[in-house]
């Protein structure tokens, strides 16, 4: 259906970066042993204002879901990191906004499994074009 992508997304009244107060919170869902925030290393050293030691004296909370992460940003507790599908919802009403603007693509992609025998069910097509929606 499409590639995921991940965006840093806050509360809409968390401080913005010039009034930002260190250390800063960051929510990730990389929570192995081996790869604990992981996937803020990788976000924050891309992008214009790339600053990958920031993982270093900042807050680091895991959440083992994105769903999670989203409610944990929403309840201002930091910055989650997570799909954009997932996050739309949230900045279009405007109970979050970004925190950085870049997205990073995490090389995954979701997919919709239907068997082949009932592809054009009515029913199927409609759930379907209701996900790609």
């Amino acid at each position: 259906m499409f590639d995921e992508s991940l965006i840093s997304v806050v509360r809409n009244d968390f401080p913005t970066n010039e009034e930002e107060q260190r250390p800063v919170t960051l929510i990730t869902h990389e929570i192995g042993e081996n790869s604990f925030a992981d996937d803020w290393r990788v976000y924050l050293s891309l992008g214009r204002d790339a600053d990958a030691n920031l993982v270093n004296s900042a807050v680091i909370l895991g959440a083992s879901h994105y769903i999670l992460g989203l409610e944990m940003a929403l309840s201002g507790i930091g910055v989650a990191l997570i799909p954009t599908f997932l996050a739309e919802g949230a900045l279009t009403e405007g109970r979050l906004r970004t925190w950085r603007g870049h997205q990073v693509p995490t090389g995954l992609s979701y997919y919709i499994h239907i068997k082949y025998a009932g592809r054009k069910e009515p029913d199927i097509e409609a759930f379907y074009c209701l996900v790609r929606e």
